[in-house]
Order: C-alpha cells, then structure tokens, then sequence
C-alpha cells in the first residue's frame, strides 16, 4: 500500500513540472493589444482597441495607452524563471514583470498585485 501511494505521488508530480512551461523569448515577440488592466480582479485602467505593447526581435520594445495617456520605449529581455524586463528610455526606469500566461495568441504578466492581459494581433 505504501508503494501506491509513493507512485501516485511520483505521478502527480511528474504532471505538475511538466506543465510548467518556460517561455522562450521568441515566444514573446510581436504586436500585442492590450485587452486589460486589473488589480485584485477589478478594472484598473480603461483600455482602447488601438492600445499596444510591441515586443520586437530586435529586443527593442514601445507601448502606449491612450485612454490614460502613457506611453514608453526602450529595450526589453526575457529572463528565468518567466520574467519579462523591461528597460524604459525616459524615465530611466527597470521594470520586471512575471510572466502569468503565454501562449501562441495571449500573454498575461504582473507586477505587484497588477495584472496586465493582452492578445497577439
């Protein structure tokens, strides 16, 4: 009996790193619009269809949203375990995000307690 317990054990475990996936930064590459922000659930910031956040290949990344009126740039890197920097050009600024979801068509990351949704374009 307790060698059934320790192989359901060793299953469950199994299933639960391997459906841990770990992005690739390709992955995170493309033109992303902003679907929603949110804190603890709750809208946050009121979201236009024409708000974006550009990941490019060449590790050079834009945003903008317009309903509030902000916008950056600068570079941006993807490193382990699912974090997402992002280094502002003005102001001079270092923001890591963790990465939430990602898949071929959706990205969610968040910082403290704010949680940013976006789809591919």
């Amino acid at each position: 009996m307790k060698s059934f317990f320790q192989i359901v054990i060793f299953c469950i475990s199994t299933m639960l790193v391997s459906c841990h996936y770990v992005p690739k930064s390709t992955s995170l590459e493309g033109n992303w619009e902003y679907e929603r922000v949110e804190t603890k659930g709750l809208k946050l910031l009121s979201i236009s269809e024409n708000d974006f956040l550009n990941l490019n290949s060449d590790g050079s990344f834009s945003y903008k949203l317009y309903q509030v009126g902000r916008e950056g740039k600068g570079t941006w890197k993807y490193s382990s375990p699912n974090l997402l920097e992002l280094t502002y050009e003005n102001p001079d600024a270092i923001r890591v995000f963790e990465i939430k979801v990602l898949t071929d068509r959706r990205l969610e990351f968040e910082e403290n307690d704010v949680v940013f949704k976006l789809n591919k374009k």
